[in-house]
């Protein structure tokens, strides 16, 4: 079980440290690890709210939702441009794959622009001041958090009943994200390891997913072909991930009893 006061104050430090080393030039897990502390702060406010009486709580969990909405298509960029590089590697299609791989680039550097501007606007700066007088006075109760991982896995048993469509097994995801953020809380590093693996199978066919959807909006009669072979590459990812999905959502399952 970890201290929440120490947790919060893990997770407020992160965005402090990361945010400032975010650009497009700069290390791509830099934007990647400033959003996983965005999440976890939101993960550990949701779950700690048993434990405290405090509004500022869910104005904050807002607010660096927001945020994160802000940064996710910079970090969607980072992962279909590093995906379209090894994708279009094998492919020898004259000037197409320039071309796409151009377009590309073009919308990551306006997805960095605008993740820019929303962290160097003056509401980071008071965001930042806001998690610090939360962290520095929050008044923590006493009542145990035992019950905190029962309750995500519920959610996640229900939400995994029917996962047929993209969006179900999406909402899957999201949820075992939820149960993995809850593990971290109650220090269950074997559950913590499952939920990883299962993240990943689940996150596997959601990229393959939007990079199909993405890939659609980016056909020009001049890339036409090379677009139409990634699309197909795209619902083999799916497949693929269907296939492993049984075994990845059965040793989770076990181990959240």
């Amino acid at each position: 079980m970890i201290e929440l006061r120490t947790a919060f104050e893990t997770q407020a430090s992160a965005i402090r440290t990361h945010a400032p080393l975010v650009g497009l030039d700069a290390d791509p897990e830099e934007l990647h690890k400033l959003r996983v502390a965005i999440r976890r702060m939101r993960a550990l406010l949701r779950a700690s709210r048993p434990l405290i009486d405090d509004p500022r709580a869910e104005r904050l969990r807002v607010r660096l939702g927001n945020l994160g909405r802000a940064l996710g298509p910079a970090r969607d960029a980072d992962v279909f441009s590093a995906y379209m590089a090894r994708a279009t590697a094998d492919l020898d299609e004259g000037t197409a794959t320039p071309r796409l791989l151009a377009a590309v680039a073009a919308e990551r550097r306006s997805a960095y622009a605008a993740a820019r501007q929303a962290l160097d606007a003056p509401g980071f700066k008071r965001l930042l001041r806001d998690l610090d007088a939360f962290n520095a006075t929050v008044v923590i109760g006493e009542a145990p958090l035992n019950g905190l991982v029962e309750h995500e896995s519920k959610k996640l048993r229900k939400a995994m009943r029917d996962v047929e469509t993209n969006e179900a097994l999406h909402r899957a995801r999201v949820q075992a994200k939820r149960l993995r953020y809850a593990a971290e809380v109650a220090g269950d590093d074997k559950l913590i390891a499952r939920a990883r693996e299962f993240q990943d199978v689940v996150g596997e066919h959601q990229d393959a997913v939007v990079a199909e959807e993405h890939l659609r909006t980016l056909a020009k009669p001049s890339t036409a072909l090379v677009v139409g072979r990634l699309i197909e590459r795209q619902a083999e990812r799916r497949a693929e991930a269907r296939q492993e999905l049984p075994k990845a959502w059965k040793r989770l399952a076990k181990t959240t009893g």
